[in-house]
C-alpha cells in the first residue's frame, strides 16, 4: 500500500503537470489528499479530489513552454513497434507539442519517466490493457491536433484526411461521422426535437469545435485515472481518521495572463483571505476573550474587496461573464468593456489607458494584467452533441468510459450571499467558499477541504 502511494504522485505529474517560464515541472491542477488512517494509526488508503485542470493546455503553449509531460514521454519513451501502431513520430511533427519552440527540458529524460510512468500504472494495478487504451487517447489527441483545416466560401474544409482517419483509427470512431461532426454539425432548431437542420460551419468555428472536443478527450481521460486509481487506494471502511492536504496552484503573474490565471488566482485570494481572517483577526479576539492586555493591530491584509470584485453580483467579473456567455451577440470585446464600465471605478480594479481588451486586478500579491481574448468560448468549452455521440459510439472500450453517463462529476456553485453566511459567526465561523465550489469534483467536497485548512 505504500508503495503504492508513492507511486501515485509520477502519475499524477506525467498527466497533471508541464514545464512553463517559472518552473519545469509545474503543477497545472488543483488536488486535495486524503491520508486515511485506521484506529490503530496504520495508514490505511488514500483518496484524491481534482480540481481546476488547464486543459487550454492541451491546445496551445506559450513560447518556451510545454504541454503535458506524458506527450513527449509517449513519443521518448515508446518502443517503435508501439510508435509504428499509434503512427508517432517526432515531437516536432506535431501542432499541439512544436508551436512553443520547446520540445524538451534540462536535465530530464522523458524515456525514463515514460518507464517510471509506466512501472507506476502497473503497481497500481492499472492493467496492461487499460495502458494501451490510455496511449491510444493520447496519441489521438495528437492527430487531431495535425488536421488541416481550410476556409472555402463560408465553410470549412479539411484538405487531407489524413491525420484524421489516424485519430478516428485509435479512438475506435467512424471517420465519416467524425468528420461531420467537426464540419457540419446537426442542431435542433425551434424547439423539437425532430426539427434538425445540418450547418457548416467556418474555418474558426472548426478548430474552436476540435479543441473542445480534444480537451474533453484529455480533461475525460485525467478524470478516469484519478477515480481509477483511487478504486485502488481508497478503503473508507477501514478509516477511523484522516490528514488532509490541499495543494493548488500559486499564484501567477505571466507575460500574458488568461481565464486560467483568474480561476488559479481567485482561488489563491480566497484562500489567503481565510488565511489572514484566521491568523489576524480570530487570533487577536481569542486573546481578548482570554482577558489578555492587547491593542487590536489592523495588519491591512483584507482582500475581501478584490474577491467581491470577481465574484459578487451583478458586477462582479465571474457574474458578468456567465451572463455574457449566454447572450448570443456577445463578444470577448463587449464582455471587457462591461467589465470596464460596471466596475471602472472599483479601487482593486484597472483600466487599461488605451482601448484594449485587458483589464487589471489589484490582488494581494501584485497587480495583474488579463486579458480577455477566448474567455467567453473557455467559459462554454462546447461540446458539438454529434461529436459526444460519435464517441459513444466507439469500439473502444475506455473511450466509451471517458464519455458514459455519469462519468463526469456533478458540479455546485454556491452564490455570494449563501459565502458570506457561510463565514458568519452564527455558522461557525466556517470559511466561504464561493466560486472554489465550481473546482471541486462533487457534493460535499468543499466541506473537508475547509475543514482540513
Amino acid at each position: 500500500l505504500e508503495q503504492q502511494l508513492l507511486e501515485f504522485n509520477p502519475i499524477l505529474e506525467a498527466f497533471g503537470n508541464a514545464k512553463t517560464n517559472k518552473n519545469n515541472n509545474s503543477s497545472r491542477f488543483g488536488k486535495f489528499i486524503e491520508l486515511q488512517f485506521n484506529a490503530g494509526g496504520q495508514i490505511a488508503g488514500a483518496n484524491t479530489l481534482i480540481y481546476l485542470l488547464e486543459k487550454s493546455r492541451v491546445v496551445f503553449q506559450a513560447a518556451n513552454e510545454r504541454n503535458f509531460h506524458v506527450f513527449y514521454q509517449l513519443i521518448a519513451g515508446a518502443t517503435p513497434e508501439e510508435k509504428n501502431k499509434l503512427h508517432l513520430s517526432r515531437c516536432e511533427d506535431f501542432n499541439f507539442l512544436n508551436q512553443s519552440g520547446c520540445t524538451t527540458v534540462k536535465y530530464t529524460d522523458d524515456s525514463k519517466e515514460f518507464e517510471h510512468t509506466q512501472r507506476a500504472f502497473d503497481i497500481l494495478s492499472v492493467t496492461a490493457e487499460q495502458q494501451w487504451g490510455v496511449w491510444e487517447v493520447i496519441a489521438a489527441i495528437l492527430h487531431l491536433g495535425n488536421v488541416p483545416f481550410s476556409q472555402e466560401g463560408s465553410n470549412c474544409s479539411i484538405k487531407n484526411d489524413t491525420s484524421l482517419g489516424l485519430a478516428a483509427e485509435l479512438l475506435g470512431v467512424d471517420v465519416n461521422q467524425l468528420k461531420e461532426g467537426l464540419l457540419r454539425p446537426r442542431m435542433i432548431v425551434g424547439g423539437g426535437k425532430n426539427e434538425v437542420v445540418i450547418k457548416g460551419l467556418n474555418q474558426a468555428k472548426v478548430i474552436a469545435s476540435r479543441d473542445a472536443l480534444v480537451k474533453a478527450l484529455y480533461g475525460r481521460l485525467f478524470n478516469w485515472i484519478v477515480h481509477r486509481i483511487n478504486g485502488v487506494l481508497s478503503h473508507p471502511e477501514k478509516k477511523a481518521l484522516f490528514v488532509g492536504v490541499l495543494d493548488i496552484s500559486g499564484f501567477e503573474i505571466f507575460v500574458h495572463n488568461s481565464f486560467e490565471q483568474l480561476c488559479i488566482n481567485y482561488t489563491n485570494e480566497r484562500l489567503q483571505q481565510f488565511f489572514n481572517h484566521h491568523m489576524f483577526t480570530l487570533e487577536q479576539k481569542e486573546y481578548e476573550a482570554e482577558k489578555i492586555e492587547w491593542s487590536f493591530i489592523d495588519f491591512g491584509m483584507d482582500s475581501q474587496d478584490t474577491i467581491d470584485l470577481i465574484d459578487k453580483p451583478p458586477n462582479g467579473i465571474l457574474t458578468i461573464l456567465d451572463e455574457q456567455t449566454n447572450f448570443p451577440d456577445a463578444t470577448d470585446s463587449t464582455f471587457c468593456r462591461r467589465l470596464h464600465r460596471q466596475n471602472g471605478a472599483h479601487r482593486s480594479f484597472r483600466k487599461p489607458r488605451f482601448e484594449a481588451d485587458t483589464f487589471k486586478i489589484i490582488h494581494y500579491a501584485g497587480e495583474v494584467e488579463y486579458e480577455t481574448d477566448g474567455w467567453l468560448e473557455k467559459n462554454r468549452d462546447p461540446l458539438e452533441d454529434d461529436l459526444e455521440k460519435c464517441m459513444k459510439s466507439s469500439k473502444h472500450e475506455l473511450v466509451l468510459e471517458l464519455f458514459r453517463e455519469g462519468a463526469l462529476p456533478v458540479l455546485t456553485r454556491a452564490t455570494a450571499a449563501a459565502s458570506r453566511e457561510a463565514a458568519s459567526p452564527a455558522a461557525g465561523g466556517k470559511a466561504p467558499v464561493g466560486r472554489l465550489n465550481t473546482a471541486l469534483t462533487g457534493k460535499g467536497d468543499k466541506s473537508k477541504i475547509w475543514n482540513t485548512v
